[in-house]
């Protein structure tokens, strides 16, 4: 909301650190500000599920699993299991060899999380 305020006197604003530990906040970027009704980003679920092959290809190529992991680390900021998805990929993600099950891991305490209090994990 604040950058729809500044965007009314600037041509652009730089969103900062919240970003990088919010990423949840880019979701809705393109369809707001650009007008691109055909930029749908999903939940948070469905992200971390097409992301994985991305994690596959990178893997194959020796990218090491923390390199892509550590920039998801806030994605459920703010939501049940968000410690638990921080946790779990800080504690995994960075061992020599690991690969997607960490993600996949990583994934399911979220939604453990969510569904021990009754919260539909999206």
């Amino acid at each position: 909301d604040e950058a729809t305020v500044h965007l009314q006197h600037v041509d652009g604003v730089m969103i900062g650190r919240e970003a990088y530990h919010n990423p949840w906040l880019l979701a809705d970027v393109d369809r707001r500000f650009f007008a691109d009704k055909t930029s749908v980003a999903g939940s948070r679920r469905q992200i971390v599920e097409r992301f994985i092959p991305y994690v596959e290809q990178e893997l194959e190529k020796g990218v090491r699993l923390h390199q892509m992991t550590r920039h998801i680390l806030g994605l459920f900021h703010g939501r049940p299991g968000a410690r638990a998805w921080r946790r779990h990929l800080s504690e995994r993600a960075n061992k020599p060899g690991a690969g997607v099950e960490v993600v996949e891991a990583a994934l399911a305490t979220v939604v453990a999380a969510a569904s021990a209090i009754g919260y539909r994990c999206d």
